[in-house]
Parts: structure tokens; C-alpha cells; sequence
């Protein structure tokens, strides 16, 4: 008698983060490279006891370890920036211990903290004479 086959549904692992990150990014080794952890402030809308929504804010942390990705994160990513992220959930075990996370698998760069220019040096471009 053949072996039956099941067939598994159609199943999505995904999610998709759209917030500010609220500290400077933590590398940490992986293997024979690095890994970059970003915690991801988004805010959620909840019903309150009273029911009235609110937006209740959620910290993310999200598992950068594309060596390419961790390179963007290194230049590019601060406190403060905003980031548009999609992840994947994983789980794993580290000595015995169970452990898991959201795995980015791409990162958008959105806007950046406003830093002021240093007036001082008179760098900027010549203004026409009238």
C-alpha cells in the first residue's frame, strides 16, 4: 500500500513591523561573523476599559544577521531612525534552553532624527549677487 501523503495547508510566517527605533542597535558575534539586535517601538490600538481606543506602544526586538543587512544597520541605523521591517518568526535552543525571535529579512530605512549643521563654517553654496 502507498505511503499516504498529507498535504499541509498553506502556511505564512511573516510579519511586518513599521516603527522608531528607541536605542542604538547591540552587534554581537554569530558564528564567524556578527548579528545586530533592533528594538523596534510600534504602537498598537487597544480597547480600553473604558472603550475608548488607545495606542498602547510596543518595544520589537528584531534578529538582523545578514552580514549585508548588519552592515546597512552599522551605518545607517541609530535612535531614533525609522525603520520599516519584515520578519520571520523562529525558534531554537541554546544549551537546553528555548529560545526564539522575529528574523528580519528586509529593512527599509525611513526618516532620520533632525541633527543641526554646524553654522560656523560658512560651507554652504555661494547665494546669487543682485
Amino acid at each position: 500500500m502507498p505511503e499516504k501523503k498529507e498535504f499541509k495547508d498553506i502556511q505564512v510566517n511573516e510579519c511586518r513591523f513599521l516603527g522608531k527605533v528607541n536605542t542604538d542597535p547591540v552587534f554581537v558575534p554569530s558564528g564567524e561573523s556578527e548579528a545586530a539586535i533592533i528594538n523596534l517601538t510600534v504602537f498598537t490600538p487597544e480597547l480600553s476599559g473604558n472603550g475608548q481606543w488607545v495606542e498602547t506602544d510596543v518595544v520589537v526586538p528584531i534578529y538582523v544577521m545578514d552580514a549585508n543587512k548588519v552592515s546597512t544597520v552599522r551605518k545607517y541605523v541609530k535612535a531614533g531612525r525609522r525603520l520599516y521591517v519584515m520578519a520571520y518568526y523562529k525558534n531554537w535552543v541554546v544549551n537546553n534552553e528555548p529560545q526564539h525571535g522575529l528574523m528580519a529579512t528586509s529593512i527599509k530605512l525611513g526618516s532620520k532624527p533632525y541633527e543641526p549643521q554646524d553654522d560656523s563654517s560658512n560651507s554652504g553654496p555661494a547665494l546669487p549677487t543682485t
